[in-house]
């Protein structure tokens, strides 16, 4: 007969580990720590696991292990954000938004990682509107009118942090009541122009996208403190399979990075997009990449 495995329960292996629960559940999750269900679909670490957790590898900046800070391959995962690692449960979220299930979605994560992409994907046959980050506060003003309450998306918006209007008008958009006010104080020929009034009320899901979130920032604290916060960090391995998956990516040039995952500084999509451009334009695309990766 095989012997039953030594677990204990998540409370004992973050007591063990110095870390927070939440944090043993995230290295679950990751691959980290091995882990059964016990009697009553209860959650137990195989102690084995833990003895060999000291051998994660920690970016550069992460001295303190015990603070209950949390990682994520290599990234940083923001406080009090849901830490997801794969595309089903990417999906899962915008898919919600996309039907108006979620009225106020905060999505961080890693750059090139898919999120904006996935996002379009499912507002497909949808009304929305989309804001990137070249709009200015006023046609973010104009576009969320314009929405006429659909869905409205908000990409790489940090920069609107930094200006005092655009801030203001974001804490008004997300608002927990489901019908907000909205105004712009001053005149503009913009809202003559695209027939704006300078006040109105808007029922439009709000989805924000970010690549980085400071929740220590007042302004981002009060509006994440409204929202669902969803950090989305794929490994480079689930972002190699998702690419193939996709199928947009040339054959030779997928199939070299994902020999040299390894290699990668910061895995992203945007690694493949190098690679069949350098390709595409008849340079050594394969030494341009191990170079950008610092190989060599």
């Amino acid at each position: 007969m095989s012997k039953k495995p030594k677990t204990v329960a998540v409370k004992e292996a973050a007591s063990m580990l110095g870390v927070e629960i939440r944090t043993v559940r995230d290295w679950v999750k990751l691959g980290h720590l091995k882990s059964i269900k016990g009697q009553g679909n209860r959650r137990l670490i195989l102690r084995e696991s833990i003895g060999a957790i000291q051998n994660i590898p920690r970016p550069k900046d992460h001295k303190v292990l015990n603070l209950g800070e949390r990682y994520a391959h290599g990234f940083k995962v923001p406080e009090g954000f849901d830490l997801i690692t794969t595309y089903s449960e990417l999906t899962e979220y915008t898919k919600a938004f996309a039907k108006g299930d979620l009225g106020f979605l905060l999505l961080a994560g890693s750059p090139g990682s898919g999120k904006s992409q996935q996002m379009h994907h499912d507002l497909t046959g949808h009304q929305h509107q989309w804001i990137d980050n070249h709009a200015t506060t006023l046609g973010l003003y104009c576009s969320v009118y314009e929405a006429n309450n659909s869905p409205v998306v908000m990409d790489d918006i940090n920069h609107f942090f930094k200006n005092k209007t655009a801030c203001s008008l974001m804490k008004a958009l997300t608002q927990t009541n489901r019908t907000r006010s909205v105004s712009w104080e001053s005149t503009s020929k913009v809202l003559d122009e695209r027939a704006v009034p300078r006040r109105f009320q808007t029922s439009s899901p709000i989805c924000m996208i970010a690549n980085k979130w400071d929740g220590t920032d007042p302004d981002m604290a009060a509006v994440q403190d409204r929202s669902t916060p969803v950090a989305f960090y794929p490994s480079a391995e689930t972002i190699h399979k998702r690419v193939g998956e996709l199928g947009w990516c040339e054959k030779t040039v997928w199939q070299f990075i994902g020999k040299h995952l390894s290699k990668i500084p910061q895995p992203s999509m945007r690694e493949y997009q190098n690679g069949m451009t350098y390709k595409k334009a008849g340079m050594k695309w394969q030494e341009k990449l191990l170079k950008l990766w610092g190989v060599y």
